[in-house]
């Protein structure tokens, strides 16, 4: 048997009976000895550095294979990269080694990361020219992108440190990403100290509230409603010390927009923009909140001219004190439209129907909910699930829905006007969270680490299977084509009918996670672990764009004529996919995103609520 055979099957077989860990690791450690260390030590009494990195190539190679014993990958990959850190002739190699284990080992992989940023930086400092530039600004975008996550996870000195490095390397190569850079450490500088000050008047707070100095207490709550952009956190540290008025706007401001009386929507733009003079640095997000009660009462058709002419010079105003904050009023939503709430615990997945009018929501609390989008009102409710509610899908017409519980290892297809569940058919362990659906709800994909199947989605019944592996898949609205990807860097488009492949289309990423058709079926995004989009024309396999954002694409969504985009990261954002321009983020997504037909609302789960979220 082959040597890598054997060292999986020998842990896979030793698993069940050495529980503790460390025995585990003792098992991987005197079989990674056995296989490696006599070779190791033979590359390393060669003078010849090309020997060192053939051996970590192979080791890299082999630890695909590994992903199921992760302590044996963090011992092959750690070794492979050791042995190539420093060799000009192994960079490359070092740096898949470390991506093997950020990818496969989360706990690691922020160092693993750190690693990788050490190899880049030892090899864009040995290039020159045109490459230097390249390496240059692969290695500023990856120690942004490691910035971001730093800063996501509240650890702000790291998050600085990194930026620092960033625009270090972008100066050298005269790269115009410095202006963000510095934007950057600005902001998490700020952020770092709301955060101390925070820390230290929540305990405050805990502690004795009604004790709270009034200004204390003040400064409690414009942090959370200022710095945070979180009213009801806001509301949640009003004490009786304070100004009756101050807390009455508080109050309204964490209610949805939809639920403020309107005759104090006006009074309550009016506080906001009084607030965002006080808060430059923040007037931004303060005077697009400010908007959306403007506009709301707006759209109030009994409002007198004079009142409706006040208001669109107001806006107006607001557009322009936004411009000359440095946010630009393209990025300007319309905000919270309209709150879902029933479930009764937190919601995983949301999807709107193909025409828009409907969605359907599930989560934690195993129900399975259809809404009306115009009237809010909850249509149908599906039970049956035993286990959390990970993904759902809703045909044309509100008929069938889709809907996956990981927990379960099972697919239910439901007749939503019975709610009645018509087929349920087993996925087995080694099915990604990834499925899809025709829009009249007869045809599923399913795809998992060795195929992908399609179902009749009546019956249950497995019509065709392809075998490779599929991370992600999509079927067409038409249920005429499915596209997959995996860990080939591109994703494939075939026939339903027959298997006839349509072509294959980069997604600038060594795995494919997220892949989607627009609902005209002529486009097609493909997303994956390095935080990149590429959006593709079907009808003459060019790129339309490359979207890039902050860590790994999950998921993606696009309008019906594929002209926008809503990718699933951290944030989720919104993107315009013919000028490959970021259009809008959407920050506090609890679970995936779901984008309107028409490009111009997103379904927002938040908690145990979703919101109908207004795009620019």
């Amino acid at each position: 048997m082959h040597p890598l055979r054997t060292l999986a099957v020998v842990l896979i077989l030793l698993a069940p009976v050495v529980a503790p860990p460390q025995a585990l690791a003792a098992d991987a450690q005197a079989v990674f000895n056995s296989l490696y260390s006599a070779k190791i030590k033979e590359v390393r009494q060669t003078v010849d550095l090309k020997d060192d990195a053939a051996l970590a190539r192979q080791m890299v190679d082999a630890a695909d294979k590994l992903k199921e014993t992760p302590q044996l990958l963090v011992l092959v990959c750690e070794a492979a990269h050791d042995l190539t850190r420093i060799n000009p002739f192994g960079y490359d190699t070092a740096i898949a080694a470390m991506r093997r284990v950020a990818e496969v080992v989360p706990a690691q992989a922020h160092t693993a990361k750190l690693k990788i940023i050490d190899v880049q930086t030892r090899q864009y400092r040995a290039a020159r020219g045109v490459e230097r530039n390249a390496l240059g600004a692969t290695l500023a975008a990856d120690m942004e992108k490691l910035g971001d996550e730093r800063r996501a996870a509240g650890a702000y000195d790291d998050a600085v440190t990194l930026y620092r490095q960033a625009m270090i390397v972008a100066t050298q190569i005269k790269s115009p990403v410095r202006e963000g850079l510095q934007d950057k450490i600005q902001r998490t500088s700020r952020e770092q100290r709301a955060a101390e000050r925070l820390q230290a008047l929540t305990t405050a707070f805990k502690k004795d509230p009604a004790g709270l100095p009034p200004a204390a207490a003040r400064e409690l709550v414009l942090i959370h409603l200022v710095d945070r952009d979180d009213p009801k956190a806001a509301a949640k540290h009003l004490t009786p010390a304070l100004d009756a008025v101050f807390a009455k706007h508080v109050k309204t401001v964490a209610l949805p927009v939809d639920k403020v009386e309107k005759d104090r929507l006006i009074a309550t733009g009016d506080w906001l923009r009084a607030l965002a003079s006080e808060h430059e640095e923040r007037a931004g997000v303060l005077l697009r909140r400010a908007k959306t009660y403007y506009v709301r009462r707006g759209k109030d058709e009994t409002i007198d001219a004079l009142t409706k002419k006040k208001i669109e010079l107001t806006l107006a105003d607001i557009d322009r004190q936004i411009a000359a904050s440095g946010v630009s009023p393209a990025t300007v939503s319309e905000g919270e439209i309209k709150r879902f709430s029933g479930h009764a615990a937190r919601v995983r997945s949301v999807m709107f129907s193909p025409d828009g009018r409907s969605f359907v929501s599930g989560g934690d609390d195993r129900v399975v909910r259809v809404w009306d989008v115009a009237t809010g009102q909850l249509k149908h409710k599906l039970e049956g699930h035993t286990g959390g509610v990970s993904y759902v899908e809703l045909s044309r017409g509100d008929k069938i829905a889709m809907t996956v519980s990981l927990a379960e290892k099972a697919v239910n297809v439901w007749d939503v006007p019975d709610a009645r569940v018509m087929s349920r058919f087993g996925h087995g362990n080694d099915v990604h969270p990834r499925f899809d659906m025709s829009a009249d709800g007869r045809w599923g994909v399913v795809g998992g680490l060795k195929f992908l199947h399609l179902h009749d989605l009546r019956t249950g019944k497995r019509v065709k299977r392809w075998d490779g592996a599929s991370y992600a898949c999509t079927i067409s609205d038409d249920g005429r084509w499915v596209a997959w990807g995996s860990g080939f860097p591109r994703a494939g488009v075939r026939s339903t009918r027959d298997g006839t492949i349509r072509g294959f289309y980069d997604g600038r990423n060594d795995k494919v996670y997220a892949i989607r058709f627009s609902p005209d079926g002529n486009v097609l995004a493909v997303g994956g672990p390095n935080g990149s989009v590429s959006i593709w024309n079907l009808r003459t396999s060019e790129a339309m764009s490359h979207l890039r954002v902050n860590g790994s694409v999950h998921g993606v969504r696009l309008s019906n004529d594929g002209r926008r985009a809503l990718v699933q990261g951290h944030p989720a954002t919104v993107w315009d996919t013919v000028r490959g321009e970021k259009l809008y983020d959407i920050y506090g997504a609890t679970g995936s995103c779901s984008l309107s037909p028409d490009g111009h609302t997103a379904l927002v789960p938040m908690g145990n609520d979703v919101v109908l979220w207004g795009l620019p």
